[in-house]
């Protein structure tokens, strides 16, 4: 099971990865002045302090697997959303969402990966999957400079959900009975 787990989370971190360096390309468009970049940034920062303060309620009423599905499922909507709609109040709402959003599926994946670990592997499990979330955070952000052309934003939040999705598919079909 850490073998899939291990895949989920490289497809996860390539999906966070591969807009992470032109996120505040993208949201500055939408905005009136380049300060405000830094205020939604900001208020993302916010949201996902006080969901994570949450975040251990949720997963004792809903489990993690369906936690997780969800999460996922709401992210890869977001994406796709990011990716079509260009209105400023929709667009900032929903990159705010994206951004709280990537942070609990990485909780999610901590919890799969703490609940597969023998007591005594845990230092080379854990890094084991930092190794494989940090060999698609520098392999991805290449893809991005190559997808990228003329600021089409929307290629890379297109592919990021569907890494996301590829992700969700390997969560759904392996972890049912977790």
């Amino acid at each position: 099971m850490l073998l899939l787990v291990y895949l989920a989370s490289f497809l996860y971190s390539f999906h966070y990865a591969l807009p992470l360096y032109i996120e505040s390309s993208f949201i500055s468009q939408f905005l009136s002045t380049e300060e405000m970049v830094g205020v939604v940034f900001s208020i993302a920062a916010f949201i996902t302090v006080i969901s994570t303060f949450f975040f251990p309620r949720i997963l004792r009423r809903f489990g993690n697997y369906h936690t997780t599905l969800t999460i996922m499922g709401l992210e890869i909507a977001t994406l796709l959303s990011l990716a079509i709609f260009s209105v400023p109040f929709v667009v900032i709402g929903l990159f705010v969402l994206h951004q709280a959003l990537y942070s609990l599926i990485f909780l999610n994946l901590d919890t799969f990966v703490e609940s597969y670990s023998d007591d005594h592997a845990t230092g080379s499990i854990r890094g084991v999957f930092m190794t494989v979330l940090n060999i698609a955070i520098a392999i991805a952000p290449f893809l991005a400079g190559l997808m990228l052309s003329d600021h089409d934003f929307w290629k890379i939040y297109l592919a990021a959900a569907i890494f996301m999705t590829l992700c969700f598919l390997v969560i759904a079909k392996n972890f049912k009975s977790y």
